[in-house]
């Protein structure tokens, strides 16, 4: 089996003549142009905003990164965390993972079994780094390899910049967390069925929207608001996230997506302001 660089299939390298031509940068122009509508025609200073865009980032990564053990936080260590950690526990030896933001790897990494096929995407080259020093899993390499070890990390975001052949792969999916950090959730979800294979199980935790208003209490700035997302300070129990977007999806909709591509689909509410979606993947040869 091969693996592909980063920077393959994930925009035109005419539009990021002006940077640095590295797999972050691709990934991460392609995010920051969405999000703020910045870019060579409409901005003399596209450069200079968008390194202040990236270094926001990063720094509330490391901000979330420096407290993540502390504790304080229910939500993901009564609740979503123990929930993720015994379907990781379930699935068979043997299987082939994809984990859509896995962030630093602590609620996948240390559950998974000795022959078990790994691949962890994740946007922030800080996460990635802490998940490859802590767990001792490699970062995948710019370069095609010939083969590839068993459990890796890549750079990556969804809906559109998955660095992976569109081979049907893998047995299970997790996005835990991550869905309400993109703005187009259909497309996600696509892409994430895109890389399963028929009969395939997936495991996906988002904020539930009908606990809004109760989430919405959890920014202690709001500085935008409207039908689909939030933005502002987002005040977690170990600490402040400053310029924090979160979109809500609607549970409903959000359902009837997974609904196209599963045989089954089950939802259930977690700690209230959660919910999580398991199914498995239609089986094609069954219909």
């Amino acid at each position: 089996m091969k693996y592909l660089p980063h920077m393959r299939g994930i925009t035109k390298s005419a539009d990021l003549a002006f940077l640095p031509l590295t797999p972050e940068m691709r990934i991460l122009w392609t995010e920051f142009t969405r999000q703020t509508g910045y870019g060579p025609a409409r901005e003399a200073d596209y450069i200079e905003k968008f390194y202040e865009w990236y270094n926001k980032i990063e720094d509330k990564r490391k901000t979330f990164v420096d407290s993540i053990h502390s504790g304080k936080d229910v939500y993901r260590d009564e609740g979503l965390h123990p929930r993720l950690r015994r379907k990781i526990e379930s699935i068979e030896d043997g299987r082939f993972i994809i984990e859509f933001g896995c962030g630093t790897g602590e609620t996948v990494l240390p559950y998974l079994k000795p022959n078990q096929w790994y691949i962890g995407i994740d946007t922030s080259r800080f996460s990635l780094e802490y998940a490859s020093q802590t767990y001792g899993i490699p970062i995948a390499a710019d370069t095609e390899q010939e083969e590839i070890p068993k459990k890796y990390l890549q750079f990556g975001a969804l809906p559109d910049a998955i660095p992976l052949p569109l081979v049907k792969w893998f047995d299970e999916a997790v996005a835990s967390m991550v869905l309400h950090h993109v703005a187009d959730c259909n497309a996600s979800i696509r892409s994430m069925m895109r890389l399963l294979l028929p009969g395939a199980n997936y495991f996906i935790a988002t904020f539930n929207s009908d606990a809004r208003p109760e989430i919405d209490e959890l920014f202690g700035v709001v500085k935008q608001r409207d039908e689909t997302k939030t933005v502002g300070d987002f005040n977690l129990p170990q600490g402040k996230l400053p310029d924090e977007t979160i979109y809500f999806h609607d549970n409903q909709a959000l359902h009837n997506e997974l609904q196209k591509h599963s045989d089954f689909v089950h939802a259930e509410e977690c700690m209230g302001i959660l919910q999580i979606f398991e199914g498995i993947k239609r089986n094609n040869a069954r219909k």
